[in-house]
């Protein structure tokens, strides 16, 4: 889902400077926003690959033009950053969440020791252990909600009286969940990336993202990077 966004809006903000209309090619994630109108089936002939996942500045193509992208980072979409967060509002959802100070977690593990293991980290407890930490510092009583693909990893890992999980949602749901919090301790992930940046507060982030490519570009200015240990 949080590729898929990206993708959006990165493709929107060259449309918009280019002046070009605008397709999403099978947005399916990401429905739950108000983009139906930018959904397509339509694909053009002609093909242009970006996949490079730093940041390559302000990028011409051709109109009807299909692109083959990550566009993972802010910087591609800043100049349109009201649009993109007006259009990535929820529809039809309400956040659930704990009240008082609300911590995200976000543990992505899954894929990331399997078929996405060469390329991608996967962040050990220790991780999350210092995170957590720094929060308690921070945040007058706060409590962690944790969103993760292997919860009972989580409930083992990193179980407290001011930690609780986020079970029997959808993506999408979570998503909105997640961003509803007051503060994050996001992934090497794209999905806990748009939670952080959708919600526009204290985050606590990895130092560690791709394993073989240079990812600095998808960091945002006012996060928190810190020293990550990895599986």
């Amino acid at each position: 889902m949080g590729n898929q966004m990206f993708q959006f809006a990165g493709g929107y903000a060259i449309a918009k400077r280019l002046g070009y209309d605008f397709g999403l090619l099978q947005g399916n994630q990401i429905k739950c926003f108000d983009v139906s109108e930018f959904v397509t089936d339509y694909r053009p002939e002609r093909e242009v690959e970006m996949m490079s996942m730093g940041y390559c500045g302000d990028v011409f193509v051709e109109d009807d033009t299909y692109i083959k992208c990550y566009f993972q980072s802010e910087k591609y979409f800043l100049e349109v950053e009201d649009d993109i967060r007006r259009m990535f509002t929820f529809r039809e959802l309400e956040p659930v969440r704990p009240s008082g100070n609300v911590c995200s977690v976000h543990v992505r593990r899954g894929d990331y020791l399997t078929r996405g293991a060469k390329a991608l980290y996967c962040m050990a407890d220790g991780y999350f252990h210092c995170a957590m930490k720094i929060m308690r510092e921070r945040m007058n009583g706060v409590r962690f909600l944790v969103f993760s693909d292997d919860m009972p990893w989580c409930v083992e890992n990193l179980g407290a009286d001011d930690v609780s999980y986020s079970t029997g949602y959808t993506c999408q749901h979570d998503l909105l969940n997640m961003a509803s919090c007051d503060a994050h301790i996001i992934a090497n992930s794209t999905y806990s990336w748009w939670a952080s940046w959708l919600s526009g507060r204290l985050t606590i982030a990895p130092d560690k993202w791709l394993k073989k490519t240079d990812s600095r570009d998808i960091y945002c200015s006012d996060w928190m990077v810190i020293g990550a240990e990895v599986v």
